[in-house]
């Protein structure tokens, strides 16, 4: 929202501000309220920013996969779009207490950009990367305390043939598991059977799509007969998994040459959260139907919106109802609150776009089916 507006033609300056206060400022330097009147006039000065669908895009996010007893990793995906990127600078800084990131031991995770130089923490340069690629970088970190997520604010400075750009934005990420895993170990003569309870650490179920305990040189794993599909965990209805462990009889004649094995056992689980899952389909069904439309150039506006607006509508407690049913109520046109986004396009282009919302609204029936899929 624009609040001043000045403009130079040599030494005269014009200065217009839309927001007009009522009163002076106290002695204490409090701003008092703005009048009814100067908000709307300030309305009408709202300036609306957003990305072509073709700009270049970043995002940060934690690592796919987590080892408990080990260091763990943010990641970042960088995609050039229509940008043949010649160098770029990443410049990371902490907005959580206690947070390290360690950029000196930065590597390259997928993709072909060059790590080119780590001048100092928070700082790394990277080499070209070509147009229409993406690629994701790898960031191990570090807490004095735990925290529930990290807030991180990004700065890329990337070169073109076109000149120097600067992409500028901050994440807030999601460390705690959601999940809990309890063992519970029954000894018997010769065996061991360790049952694992697995359940979800919220409201939000879990999609388990592997579970195995992995063996070691001094035990052996018999695992039981694995179902053909994924099982869900729901809040009241964990999901428990046996496994049978018995010596391993060549270790034993190790032991007598002096030669000690790892004897460590380690369980493996491949799971999906629920709300993450639903809310990637969703945003692939419509940025899908909105780079087909002819209102595609507001791709990355509409589709920010959009799930921005969603991931409120569905509380945690409905995810249990959108598991078993495998559909979500997305709402009316109206309900989504799409008239504030619109609001402060161009006359024409807003009415095309809010026709062809009301379009694609009615035809979806305020409803999205979640038929199974490669998410």
């Amino acid at each position: 929202m624009v609040d001043k507006i000045v403009l130079h033609a040599k030494r005269i300056a014009f200065v217009h501000e839309p927001l007009t206060k009522t009163e002076a400022a106290t002695p204490l330097g409090i701003i008092t309220s703005v009048s009814a009147a100067s908000l709307k006039s300030a309305k009408k000065n709202r300036v609306l920013c957003f990305p072509r669908i073709e700009a270049f895009k970043a995002r940060l996010y934690l690592s796919h996969f987590i080892h408990i007893d080990k260091a763990r990793h943010i990641e970042i995906e960088c995609s050039s779009g229509w940008n043949e990127i010649q160098s770029a600078e990443i410049r990371l800084r902490s907005a959580s207490a206690g947070l390290r990131l360690r950029t000196a031991d930065i590597e390259t995770a997928s993709g072909d950009a060059e790590i080119t130089e780590k001048p100092r923490p928070g700082v790394v340069y990277i080499g070209s990367i070509p147009a229409d690629t993406t690629t994701t970088f790898k960031i191990p970190y570090e807490t004095e305390t735990m925290l529930p997520d990290l807030t991180v604010r990004m700065e890329i400075d990337y070169v073109t043939e076109n000149g120097r750009f600067q992409y500028y934005s901050s994440f807030t990420i999601p460390v705690e598991l959601p999940l809990d895993v309890n063992v519970h170990d029954h000894f018997k003569h010769a065996s061991l059977f360790s049952k694992f309870n697995i359940k979800t650490a919220s409201q939000i179920p879990l999609e388990i799509l592997d579970v195995e305990l992995e063996g070691s040189d001094e035990y052996q794993v018999s695992a039981p007969r694995k179902s053909p599909g994924s099982l869900q965990v729901f809040p009241r209805q964990p999901v428990a998994v046996t496994y049978k462990v018995v010596k391993n009889v060549e270790t034993v004649k190790r032991r007598q040459s002096q030669i000690v094995g790892n004897g460590s056992l380690a369980l493996c689980v491949e799971y999906r959260c629920l709300d993450e899952d639903v809310l990637d389909r969703v945003k692939q069904l419509f940025e899908l139907a909105v780079e087909n439309s002819p209102v595609h150039r507001l791709a990355c506006l509409l589709t920010g919106t959009f799930m921005d607006r969603i991931a409120h509508r569905i509380l945690p407690q409905q995810y249990d109802k959108v598991a078993l049913l495998e559909k979500i109520d997305i709402g009316p046109f109206d309900d989504i609150g799409w008239n504030e986004c619109l609001e402060s396009l161009s006359p024409i282009v807003r009415e095309d776009t809010r026709l062809w919302l009301e379009k694609w609204h009615n035809v979806r029936l305020h409803s999205f089916q979640l038929a199974s899929s490669n998410c």
